[in-house]
């Protein structure tokens, strides 16, 4: 299953009035790739009106992460 349809955990320590950071745990050999990945996106508003999006990834094996 896709990151699109997995469910998300809000990280509500984390969530602001103009941000929210959703967290998501892919366990070893979830589709194919090997290793636990630990996955966190912040989406932001800012006080200017710009949208921003981190990304920020950890696994315990060597895998492949792409974000697009």
């Amino acid at each position: 299953m896709g990151f699109d349809k997995a469910f998300w955990n809000v990280d509500a320590s984390a969530t602001t009035e103009h941000s929210l950071r959703l967290t998501h745990i892919s366990i070893d050999g979830d589709e194919g790739y090997p290793g636990e990945l630990s996955v966190a996106v912040v989406y932001i508003l800012t006080n200017h009106d710009e949208f921003t999006i981190h990304y920020c990834a950890t696994t315990d094996k060597v895998t492949i992460i792409r974000a697009l």
